[in-house]
């Protein structure tokens, strides 16, 4: 068997072990799950925006829904595509990033690798800074706020992900501002 047809199968067999286990429990770590099963980091993060899983609650007691249809073949082949795209993208910026960076020190410029730090009419701030200075105390705020700062700009995920992701976290801050 070559490597895509194992990983392919790894993430079907991956996919199935979810749904068995979202069948009998809507807690789950999915932290957990990914190491134990030596997954993609980015799995988690694919499975809920393409709506095979539904995050119900976040918390230290996460719920999870299973949202579509039974895994099969085709969905693991497309969740392996989508994994491959995203360390495809990161393997091809390391170079092009470290030779910036190099061209940076070249020049004399000091870079940080304080990817939110930004600055503000002659002084150096971070979204942290931002947050603190506005007195937001709400994480799923702060949360939703560093995705708006920073969409699609941290590197990782594409702008449409973090606007998503945002609006994830305010419909939590909302939920929290009502309990």
């Amino acid at each position: 068997m070559d490597v895509k047809k194992e990983k392919i199968e790894k993430y079907y067999k991956a996919l199935s072990d979810l749904h068995t286990t979202l069948q009998h429990t809507s807690s789950l770590s999915m932290t957990d799950f990914v190491k134990k099963k030596k997954l993609s980091k980015r799995f988690t993060t694919i499975i809920n925006n393409g709506g095979i899983v539904k995050c119900k609650s976040r918390g230290p007691n996460p719920q999870w829904k299973w949202n579509t249809i039974k895994p099969n073949k085709q969905m693991a082949l497309e969740l392996y595509k989508k994994i491959m795209v995203y360390h495809k993208r990161l393997n091809t910026d390391k170079p092009r990033l470290k030779g910036i960076i190099e061209t940076a020190k070249t020049h004399g410029a000091i870079v940080t690798k304080n990817k939110y730090q930004v600055e503000i009419k002659g002084v150096k701030a971070d979204v942290y800074d931002v947050l603190k200075a506005f007195d937001i105390t709400c994480p799923a705020t702060q949360h939703a706020i560093k995705k708006l700062l920073k969409a699609g700009k941290r590197g990782y995920k594409d702008a449409e992900q973090d606007l998503d992701e945002a609006i994830s976290s305010i419909n939590r801050a909302k939920e929290l501002q009502n309990d």
